[in-house]
């Protein structure tokens, strides 16, 4: 076996995996000599991972201590890795992460064997390898093989909550009697303490000193612990699709709280409102927190209503008089709710079984 250590850039880490911390980088590239005079060649690794494209995570090179396993893909740069590394897994959580957030963790190498090479001088020139294994190393050979952007990591680790609660009692949902009991239970009634963010699924890290820096909360106070309201995560759900204005974050951000919301609709055995496609379901508990003039998102070609929210809707937003500000709005409104009806009269023909 034969070691390369290149520089290994991260690109993303996240903890939106329930189970999983997530690191992206470049195990190798192509190109350039290192400091053992030899250059990985564009292609090298393509037979072998047209075999296997999973390969071993192991900390320091040492086989008896494997932390998770790496998906490789090959780009013109280099060898591409998606990492996934156990959080239940005391060894990574407790001193792999915290290592490679401060930095002492600085660089990847892999183990490989060499199928086929050829000199070029003094220069090896690797033409086809099989990959062994990965690993996470603290002094790499090549100088600058340094990991980027450690703020950044924090940043995307931190802003959405990864952490699953148990589910609560499927109670009405009162977020400001929420908030107050987030306060109570973390101690957290002169500013946020460093659990205070457990009770919200959204929250500004740079402003984590502040409450207003905290949204969406989703959790009532039961048998001595924080539990997931599935009221609360039908609120959410509402708002992501565009409730009360929608929300002012990041859409890569929105992104991983829908990744969350599918995970607890899976537990709840509730089908999941975020699709692979890119359409959304609301459901007859979601439409409940859609403000009337939300409503009007359910004929958008993105959104997917099931029979029992149409039936809703139409039995009680569409006999509502909702308050308008122009004779235009009026208009638009009272053709909506006739839609809306019409939609609900197509539910009963059979026509629509969605």
């Amino acid at each position: 076996m034969e070691y390369i250590n290149a520089s290994f850039e991260i690109k993303s880490f996240e903890e939106t995996d329930v189970d999983n911390y997530t690191i992206v980088g470049y195990a190798s590239t192509f190109g350039n000599v290192d400091l053992g005079n030899d250059i990985v060649m564009k292609g090298a690794f393509a037979d072998d991972l047209k075999a296997c494209n999973t390969k071993t995570i192991l900390w320091q090179h040492k086989m008896d201590q494997p932390i998770g396993k790496g998906c490789f893909t090959e780009d013109d740069k280099g060898l591409k890795v998606e990492i996934k590394l156990p959080k239940s897994d005391s060894f990574v959580r407790e001193r792999v992460i915290p290592q490679v957030k401060v930095g002492s963790i600085q660089g990847m190498s892999i183990g490989y064997m060499v199928d086929e090479y050829e000199y070029e001088g003094n220069i090896r020139l690797l033409k086809k390898l099989t990959l062994l294994e990965n690993s996470l190393v603290s002094i790499p050979m090549n100088p600058k093989a340094e990991i980027e952007s450690v703020k950044k990591m924090e940043e995307m680790e931190k802003a959405v909550s990864g952490k699953m609660l148990s589910i609560g009692t499927d109670s009405a949902w009162d977020k400001n009697k929420s908030i107050k009991q987030i306060r109570e239970f973390t101690g957290s009634e002169d500013k946020p303490s460093a659990t205070y963010k457990n009770g919200f699924m959204y929250y500004d890290k740079e402003d984590s000193e502040n409450f207003s820096a905290y949204k969406l909360p989703y959790i009532y106070v039961e048998d001595g612990k924080m539990k997931a309201n599935p009221r609360a995560l039908s609120a959410i759900v509402g708002a992501i699709s565009g409730a009360r204005g929608g929300l002012k974050i990041p859409n890569e951000d929105k992104s991983k709280i829908k990744s969350l919301l599918n995970k607890y609709y899976e537990i709840m055995e509730r089908e999941k409102p975020f699709k692979s496609d890119g359409k959304t379901l609301i459901d007859n508990i979601t439409i409940q927190y859609l403000e009337e003039r939300d409503c009007e998102k359910l004929f958008d070609d993105d959104i997917i209503v099931s029979k029992a929210a149409v039936k809703y809707a139409a039995g009680v937003l569409g006999t509502k008089e909702i308050a308008h500000d122009t004779e235009e709005e009026s208009k638009a409104l009272t053709e909506f709710k006739e839609t809306l009806k019409q939609f609900n009269q197509n539910f009963n023909k059979g026509e629509n079984n969605e």
